[in-house]
């Protein structure tokens, strides 16, 4: 099972009003913010790290069923979202709408194919294997 966050459904919950008492921002020229999910951190009022969006966003609740637009908000409380370029942003959440996609996989091992025997000297460590053609290959010792 994996999730798929849908395009643009990550919305965070800036403190506004601390954006716009504490940083060069105004209202109308709110940031643009971009870049790689693992290089926005949240930290602490102390400025210690708690996660990032990498982490939040591998963690989605998906309880090993399809779904779509399923919902998660992470909370937090006197947190700050800091961004790649080193600016903090008071944040009180963030929300996700994303799908749990299910995919299945068939491998097949044809054993006959690869080994007809493998036999370990117990001894040297050495290992052979014995085509089904009755070639035998020496790999050496194995640990």
């Amino acid at each position: 099972m994996r999730t798929a966050i849908k395009e643009n459904q990550r919305s965070i919950d800036f403190d506004i009003d601390w954006i716009l008492k504490n940083t060069i921002y105004q209202e109308h020229n709110l940031p643009n913010l971009y870049g790689e999910t693992d290089k926005f951190t949240i930290v602490d009022a102390k400025g210690s790290y708690v996660t990032n969006l990498y982490t939040i966003e591998s963690k989605l609740p998906q309880d090993w069923k399809e779904e779509f637009d399923r919902t998660h908000k992470e909370e937090f409380s006197n947190s700050f979202l800091k961004s790649p370029q080193g600016e903090l942003f008071k944040i009180n959440a963030i929300s996700y709408t994303y799908d749990v996609m299910s995919a299945t996989e068939e491998v097949v091992s044809e054993g006959e194919a690869i080994a007809k025997a493998i036999l370990k000297d117990v001894t040297s460590g050495n290992t052979k294997f014995y085509d089904k053609y009755g070639f035998v290959r020496d790999t050496g010792r194995v640990e």
